[in-house]
């Protein structure tokens, strides 16, 4: 299959079960492209610790709710505050970090300026070989599997994140 093809089938694939509930004309392949490379970049960027790279990815006044509580505005700040704290667990434990598997992902697109992604993650810590036992230890719980829905807005044609919401996922 040429690559052209390919990617055409790729994103009717990932796009056709949100497109039979849109209420606006469904989002074309390229920006289907463009909001889930986003998506895998921001998760990718969670399981190295890279929170400045992932700030990268949203816009300045994103906004975020999760379980007990809700920030918004500001976000470069935080987002370099967060990156300090991981860096910070890095050195402590190098080498530690996290892949998702991104499942049920749906999108839903308006206006074409604007989009909704709801997923659920599921989290595998990867610890590096050798590790010692009483430094996994201390690791502490792994990453739960949260429900996720993420906004992106496409400003000057390009799709940022512009609000996160995490739910953890119920079994």
């Amino acid at each position: 299959m040429s690559q052209p093809s390919r990617r055409a089938a790729l994103a009717a694939a990932l796009l056709a079960p949100a497109a039979a509930s849109l209420a606006s004309p469904s989002i074309g392949a390229d920006d289907g492209e463009a909001i889930l490379a986003v998506v895998n970049a921001y998760f990718r960027h969670e399981g190295k610790g890279d929170m400045l790279a992932q700030a990268d990815l949203m816009t300045d006044d994103r906004s975020m709710l999760f379980v007990g509580g809700r920030r918004t505005g500001a976000n470069r700040p935080r987002m370099a505050d967060s990156h300090a704290a991981e860096q910070r667990f890095a050195q402590e434990f190098p080498g530690v970090g996290y892949t998702f598997e991104l499942r049920d992902l749906a999108l839903q697109s308006y206006n074409g300026d604007c989009a909704m992604v709801l997923l659920q993650t599921a989290p595998t810590r990867v610890i590096p070989a050798g590790m010692a036992a009483d430094k996994v230890a201390r690791l502490g719980p792994g990453k739960k599997p949260y429900l996720v829905a993420l906004m992106l807005v496409k400003r000057a044609g390009v799709w940022k994140i512009a609000f996160t919401g995490f739910v953890p996922a119920t079994a």
